[in-house]
């Protein structure tokens, strides 16, 4: 969708999409390798402009054969120790969730595999070697017609804030500005269609 409205609004303009964790879209801004990043609870930093988007609820992702014979009710987050997780390392921005609300528990993930790539997380989770912490989203683009079961945590919710980032140490280009706001749009027309989007900061 984002292809197909930029090339309908910029006809002379080109659009390049990489894709990664959070934490490596961040370093890649700050390069200025990319213009604009779609990311996930990005750490304040003078070097930041960030466009908080909308909040995510995460929830325990399973393949269905292993989850088969278990209630699917949701889960607590005190008992989420009890699940091997296949999870992103320290630096992404879901692990350091995780790992930060456990500890208001006093307690600690159990971790079966660190991978830095969702699509190889869900793969190894579809697999049955483990469970992942994420949100819906995630699921978007990486299913190819499997299935996953998917549980709700609760007591408390974990939730997640999508942003959009720029850097705040170069000029923004016309193009790029107006490529924000298709960006947001989009992304809360695709992601999020009945919720609308955060107010924005001026």
């Amino acid at each position: 969708p984002l292809v197909k409205s930029f090339r309908k609004s910029f006809p002379e303009g080109t659009l390049g999409v990489v894709e990664a964790l959070s934490a490596s879209v961040v370093e890649w801004l700050l390069e200025g390798r990319v213009d604009i990043g779609l990311v996930y609870s990005p750490a304040p930093r003078p070097s930041l402009e960030i466009r908080p988007l909308h909040e995510q609820e995460m929830f325990l992702i399973s393949s269905r054969t292993a989850a088969k014979h278990r209630q699917r009710k949701p889960v607590p987050l005190r008992e989420l120790p009890r699940y091997p997780l296949i999870i992103p390392s320290r630096s992404n921005a879901n692990r350091m969730l995780v790992d930060s609300q456990l500890a208001h528990l006093g307690l600690k993930p159990q971790i079966e595999c660190e991978i830095d790539g969702i699509a190889s997380v869900l793969d190894l989770v579809h697999e049955g070697y483990g469970h992942a912490v994420l949100p819906l989203s995630s699921l978007r683009g990486h299913t190819f017609g499997r299935s996953f079961t998917v549980r709700s945590i609760v007591r408390p919710k974990l939730s997640i804030q999508l942003s959009l980032i720029t850097s705040a140490q170069r000029p923004i280009t016309p193009l790029a500005k107006e490529s924000l706001l298709l960006i947001q749009k989009t992304v809360s027309r695709v992601l999020f269609p009945e919720t609308p989007p955060a107010p924005q900061k001026h």
